[in-house]
């Protein structure tokens, strides 16, 4: 489990739910086996709310903020993730 941001299991079902559609499949196969669409629907939906929550807060940044694009972003991801990583800014 993480403390914050998505779970590495969400991260590669939602991969692999790409990878699925770009080669124009239904089914998401992972290691030979089907996954079920509510599984890949939920999985998505997290990483979608993941990313919205992350333009949301950089954007507020951005407003309110001098600091560059790239350290924002940075501290941004850091932050949501609860990884405690800092470029001291």
């Amino acid at each position: 489990s993480t403390g914050g941001g998505i779970k590495t299991t969400t991260a590669f079902v939602s991969v692999m739910a790409l990878r699925a559609m770009l080669r124009g499949r239904e089914d998401v196969e992972i290691f030979g086996r089907r996954m079920p669409s509510s599984i890949v629907n939920r999985s998505l939906s997290m990483v979608l709310v993941a990313a919205a929550v992350i333009v949301v807060f950089l954007t507020l940044l951005l407003a309110t903020q001098e600091i560059k694009f790239e350290r924002l972003f940075f501290e941004t991801v850091s932050a949501f993730g609860t990884v405690g990583l800092s470029m001291n800014t």
